[in-house]
């Protein structure tokens, strides 16, 4: 991921991050650390997902210190919105889809708004979010299914495979 200098940061699944310029490599090795696919930038902040539940999803400033956002709640899947406004945290263990707007991401200390089974997403684990013309907001499941969040109705909707909702489950979008 490029962060807003232009330089790169590199995350590995052996444990290790790595901050690339056109003449140096600051690596960052940190023992049980390791890190998915899928990344975020801000002019302040870079975000990555752990592949650890204890760490969930991370904040780093730009001189590579680190903060847990989502402790003891891993995701595999984050998402800005068209509208530059809001940060989405596909978490897994039927936790939901989490939201928050910019500010508060960047604060360190976001204010989740947590859409879960009680609000319609009941999907085991979030694999891909993405968002329509219309601001909805779709997310799927490979193996399940998938569901639409309505920003507007704070409210979402489940279709399973297992229940024959549909014949097929979102693993990219």
């Amino acid at each position: 991921m490029q962060d807003s200098s232009g330089r790169i940061w590199a995350g590995s699944y052996e444990g290790n991050l790595s901050i690339i310029t056109e003449n140096e490599v600051t690596e960052f090795r940190e023992d049980g650390l390791t890190f998915l696919p899928g990344s975020f930038s801000t002019l302040r902040h870079v975000y990555l997902n752990s592949e650890k539940m204890e760490y969930g999803l991370l904040q780093y400033d730009m001189s590579g210190n680190r903060k847990n956002l989502t402790p003891n709640t891993l995701g595999f899947y984050i998402y800005f919105s068209k509208n530059k406004q809001y940060f989405y945290y596909g978490a897994t263990g039927y936790k939901g889809l989490w939201k928050t707007d910019i500010q508060n991401l960047e604060s360190g200390n976001p204010a989740w708004n947590k859409i879960d089974s009680i609000k319609g997403i009941k999907l085991r684990g979030i694999t891909s979010i993405t968002e329509d013309a219309n601001g909805r907001i779709w997310m799927g499941n490979a193996s399940a299914g998938f569901a639409v969040y309505y920003p507007d109705k704070d409210k979402a909707t489940t279709w399973f495979m297992s229940k024959g909702e549909t014949s097929f489950g979102i693993w990219s979008s």
